[in-house]
């Protein structure tokens, strides 16, 4: 904790090496995209708890997305 503490908003640079092996083992560094030929054609669902009422409970929001347009 101490570590994380001392660098904790320095910037680091990263040489044109790790950023290579970086992309190429970590899936936040690679490029993702998907392809949908036309609009509906592919949808993410997310569903979320959006947090809880005395009265009513817990409530839900569920996101769609469509793919194509983002």
């Amino acid at each position: 904790m101490r570590l994380e503490e001392s660098v904790r908003g320095q910037k680091l640079k990263r040489s044109n090496e790790q950023i290579r092996l970086l992309k190429r083992v970590s899936p936040e560094f690679r490029a993702r995209h998907i392809e949908a030929s036309h609009t509906g054609d592919l949808v993410s669902v997310d569903t979320f708890m959006v947090g809880s009422l005395k009265s009513v409970g817990r409530f839900y929001l569920q996101s769609v997305i469509d793919c194509h347009s983002r």
